[in-house]
């Protein structure tokens, strides 16, 4: 298994739901970066429960992530983000 995710150098922890550590848990950061199918296979490679495929299933498996931050922020706003990630609202 991965070393736990460290919230605090993440630009996007703050009040994240507990599923995101878990997520980040089962995914190191040298599995990116790495499109939805192969995040997909790595947490069921890695035993992750399956609730964590749950969460990513809106998302199109084309979709390529270059890291967990990213991919976080895209399971937390499936349909897209108002305005761009880091830009002020």
């Amino acid at each position: 298994m991965q070393a736990q995710w460290d919230r605090s150098t993440s630009p996007v922890a703050e009040g994240l739901p507990p599923w995101c550590d878990e997520l980040a848990y089962f995914l190191g950061p040298d599995h990116f970066p790495a499109r939805l199918d192969q995040v997909v296979a790595t947490l069921a490679r890695r035993g992750a429960p399956s609730g964590l495929q749950w969460r990513l299933a809106s998302l199109p498996l084309s979709a390529t992530f270059d890291g967990r931050d990213e991919l976080i922020v895209a399971a937390l706003h499936p349909g897209g983000l108002p305005h761009a990630v880091g830009e002020p609202l």
